[in-house]
């Protein structure tokens, strides 16, 4: 199950008024010709029915990989990776031949193609993509590494990645100790973290970073944590880990939800706005659901259970929990939600298999591999703000 984390810049699409279609509708799209234009979406003009493998949210902008690794991505201009500044209302293709097994967002992008390499474009402020300089890359540049990893997360200023012999590795700022290394300055390349110990997995946060070690311990470092990494309370073992901009949220074995951290939104999911320690104990979302994915986005948490059920709690400002509420002002309606609502689907038949959590939308797939989004910039040129899911390119 893909977990995702949280996004952190303002992203307001021009689109949100009405604009031009930008790019290929997913709904549905055959081809008829026997080549790809250029920037248009894999399937498109080659008679291939698009499947989403995975569709990630993020800050600015998401993304999601069709057919096999090819990535696609709408939103801002300048961070959706086809080498120009344009905002896109649905999705189009990222120039280049790299297909992924995994992408991870935030106001840029990276991910680890299918040959276990990192890619990162978009905004290189202090270096995050990782690719020994600060520059802006409109397109996929490589990680300037010889490591091979299994996986990638960016923070805000700062990305890490889990390489083949599942040793942590990070670049970018260290402002805030969230590389966990010493000194605190930062790394135009990635560097080896907690040399001696090996993880499982990794998210990042807003300016922190947290990981499951293969001895089931969750560690984290980075702002108010230091650059020394800090064990969070053993009481509750994670099986998977996702980080929002000042909380995190886990999964035990048996599917429970616990969380720990900023509490402001209710994103913790316990019925409160009081937040709890950062280094725990977690607190138990309070609900009898078990789920089998969580999603961390920013002010907000999402998960979906085994029988396919979407559920959100947290900041629902505009839209991104998904319970079909009516906008903010229209309506009597709460901006934030300190317990799980359930995501209003299409029909009572639609079944949810990932979810991902930004900013300010939550996206999914379902098992026949259709992706839907919900909140603001869904990718829909039809309907970019919705609360409730709509399908992705419609």
């Amino acid at each position: 199950m893909r977990q995702f984390k949280a996004r952190k810049r303002t992203w307001t699409p021009a689109f949100l008024g009405g604009a031009t279609l930008v790019g290929a509708s997913l709904a549905g799209c055959v081809g008829t010709s026997t080549g790809v234009p250029e920037g248009a979406m894999p399937g498109q003009g080659n008679q291939t029915v698009i499947r989403f493998d995975e569709v990630v949210a993020g800050s600015t902008h998401g993304c999601a990989l069709v057919n096999g690794g090819r990535a696609v991505c709408w939103g801002m201009g300048g961070d959706v990776g086809d080498g120009t500044q344009i905002e896109r209302a649905t999705p189009v293709r990222v120039q280049g031949p790299q297909t992924f097994a995994m992408l991870d967002l935030d106001s840029y992008t990276c991910g680890v193609t299918t040959n276990q390499r990192a890619w990162c474009w978009g905004t290189n402020t202090e270096g995050r993509l990782g690719d020994g300089t600060a520059e802006y890359r409109g397109l996929p540049t490589s990680v300037l590494t010889n490591v091979q990893f299994t996986r990638i997360t960016t923070g805000a200023i700062h990305t890490c990645a889990i390489s083949t012999d599942r040793e942590m590795y990070c670049w970018g700022s260290n402002r805030f100790n969230q590389l966990g290394v010493r000194p605190d300055t930062l790394s135009l390349v990635p560097v080896r973290v907690a040399v001696g110990r090996t993880f499982a997995t990794v998210d990042a946060g807003g300016l922190h970073t947290c990981g499951i070690a293969d001895t089931g311990d969750t560690y984290c470092w980075g702002a108010d944590y230091g650059a020394n990494l800090v064990r969070i309370d053993g009481s509750v073992r994670f099986v998977s880990l996702t980080l929002g901009g000042q909380h995190a949220c886990g999964l035990t074995s048996a599917g429970e939800a616990f969380c720990f951290g900023s509490n402001t939104e209710g994103q913790l999911g316990d019925g409160t706005f009081v937040s709890s320690p950062l280094t725990g104990p977690p607190v138990p979302v309070q609900t009898d659901l078990r789920f089998v994915g969580l999603s961390a986005g920013e002010f907000h948490t999402c998960g979906v259970t085994a029988e396919g059920a979407a559920w959100c709690w947290g900041r629902d400002d505009l839209g991104q929990l998904g319970d079909g509420d009516p906008p903010p002002g229209a309506a009597p309606d709460p901006s934030r939600k300190p317990l799980p609502t359930k995501v209003l689907t299409q029909n009572t038949f639609m079944r949810f298999a990932t979810i991902s959590s930004g900013r300010f939308i939550s996206c999914s797939t379902t098992p026949d591999r259709r992706a839907f989004c919900w909140g603001f910039g869904t990718g829909s040129a039809s309907k970019a703000f919705s609360t409730r899911p709509v399908e992705l390119g419609s």
